[in-house]
Parts: structure tokens; C-alpha cells; sequence
């Protein structure tokens, strides 16, 4: 199995040394990172795997914190895990349905001032 250094994974991920050793730091990297004989960090394919995980689930808005109940149940029993996303996919579904319909709400209040600006005015008297 190939070693690899920080530099190197953070190459191969595309993530800065910085949020890999964050991701060490916080128990979202596994296996347990080796160290050299110089005491340098020591990864291999299984990290990079790891990483992009990682990487994934972020891009689905799913928090550091998550990710990490996510692998405490995969290491208990890793059939538990799919569903324990799938509700928690679900539930990010909800809040982004939320914030869209947030914006949408926001986006006709700003529209409708549009064509007459002066009426933002008129609607300041009474604050």
C-alpha cells in the first residue's frame, strides 16, 4: 500500500493540509493515522477514500458533527448508518425547502417594491 504525506493527500483530495489535520483532530479520519520514524503523518489510499467522504457528505450540508455521529454508528453497526442518513438527507430537505420558500417570500416583498422605491418610504413612517 502506497504512503503518502499530507502534502501529497491534501494533492490527491484537493483538501488543505489544514481541514485534514482538523478532520484528525475532531475523529473523522480512519484508519488511525500512522506515524514515520520521524514522527511525520503516514497515509495511505484507505485516507484518501476517507477525505473524499468526507468531502462528499459536506457537499450534501452535512456538518462535521454529523459526519462524526454518522461514523460512531457505522462503527457500531454498519448496517445503521443508511437509514440514519437517509433521515438526516431527509431532513436537510425540509430546511432547504424552508429557506427556498424564505426567499421566494423575501424575493416578492423586494419585487413588489421594485416599480415604486418611493413606497419603501411611505412604509418607513409608522417604524
Amino acid at each position: 500500500m502506497e504512503c503518502l504525506t499530507i502534502g501529497q493527500l491534501s494533492h490527491q483530495t484537493g483538501v488543505s493540509r489544514k481541514a485534514i489535520r482538523l478532520y484528525e483532530d475532531t475523529g473523522l479520519v480512519v484508519p488511525e493515522v500512522q506515524r514515520s520514524n520521524g514522527n511525520y503523518r503516514v497515509y495511505n489510499e484507505n485516507h484518501v477514500f476517507c477525505i473524499n467522504c468526507i468531502k462528499q457528505f459536506q457537499s450534501l450540508g452535512i456538518s462535521l458533527e454529523e459526519i462524526k455521529q454518522l461514523l460512531v454508528i457505522f462503527e457500531k453497526n454498519t448496517k445503521d448508518v443508511e437509514p440514519h442518513l437517509q433521515h438526516l438527507l431527509r431532513e436537510k430537505l425540509i430546511r432547504i425547502d424552508e429557506h427556498i420558500e424564505e426567499l421566494q417570500m423575501l424575493r416578492q416583498h423586494v419585487a413588489s417594491f421594485l416599480d415604486c422605491p418611493e413606497e419603501v418610504f411611505t412604509h418607513m413612517e409608522g417604524i
